[in-house]
């Protein structure tokens, strides 16, 4: 079974495609369980529409499953919280309004700060200050947060290490991000595999390589698996990649969600 649990449709302010146009793409892809997962950064909530795009999503979801073929793509209702901690009560409402399958929770900045792929000139210490701020962050939400998984932990990188020579240094907050996977693990949450994380350069391939190797050494054992499409060419990209560094960290199954359950894919069977 192979599975794309990160997605987002025209109902993302980033996205492009409607749901039934990400389905047929997943099915060309021979990826039998998608979620849509449309953004609801709380922190940004005027400007991206959430009151109004979150029902939206959740509605275009349930009218394309009722729409698929019988034994077709299994389409889930999912959704990622952005910077869950930092609106509360926008979160909540997002959660308790809808029967979501499945919840990402993700951080693109940390308080105060713009999100990552706004990076300002900095010097190196600049930025060790700001990539400090983003593993607390990362930390908090992954202690107190309602979600499934935790997504894109590397996701600074993808933004910090263009055009360096050599990759901005990470071990500086190995300390942090084993407090993250240890919370992770505590509470039951997984953490997801990014495949845009893996195709981005070598440098973030061998960072996920390394961080993932870790959380399975610490007892983790739920791993989801997303491309993080925002076009429907980009469903299912990188999973090859993806299981085979997982097999390669030691997991033997991914899992997926369904009414916020996980449900194991062993990874032989993909």
């Amino acid at each position: 079974m192979n599975t794309d649990l990160h997605t987002h449709s025209v109902h993302s302010f980033d996205g492009a495609c409607p749901a039934a146009e990400l389905c047929r793409a997943a099915e060309s892809q021979e990826v039998q369980v998608l979620a849509i997962t449309d953004h609801c950064d709380v922190n940004a909530w005027e400007e991206q529409g959430c009151a109004r795009s979150i029902p939206e999503s959740f509605q275009e979801i349930q009218e394309t499953r009722r729409a698929l073929a019988p034994g077709g793509v299994l389409l889930l209702a999912g959704i990622e919280l952005g910077e869950p901690l930092e609106v509360p009560e926008r979160a909540a409402w997002a959660l308790s309004q809808f029967d979501w399958d499945f919840v990402i929770g993700s951080i693109h900045n940390s308080p105060g700060d713009p999100d990552f792929y706004k990076s300002p000139d900095m010097d190196d210490e600049g930025l060790a200050a700001w990539m400090g701020r983003y593993y607390r962050a990362l930390l908090q939400t992954a202690e107190e947060a309602d979600f499934d998984t935790l997504a894109h932990i590397t996701y600074p990188y993808r933004y910090l290490n263009v055009g360096r020579s050599a990759p901005f240094p990470s071990e500086p907050f190995d300390g942090l991000a084993d407090q993250v996977f240890r919370a992770l693990i505590r509470r039951g949450k997984a953490l997801e595999l990014n495949t845009s994380s893996l195709l981005r350069s070598p440098w973030d391939r061998e960072l996920n390589v390394r961080y993932f190797r870790r959380y399975r050494e610490l007892g983790g054992e739920l791993v989801t698996v997303g491309s993080d499409a925002h076009r429907a060419e980009d469903v299912g990209r990188g999973l090859e990649d993806a299981k085979s560094l997982l097999r390669s960290a030691g997991f033997t199954h991914t899992v997926w969600y369904q009414n916020r359950t996980p449900r194991p894919a062993p990874l032989d069977e993909q």
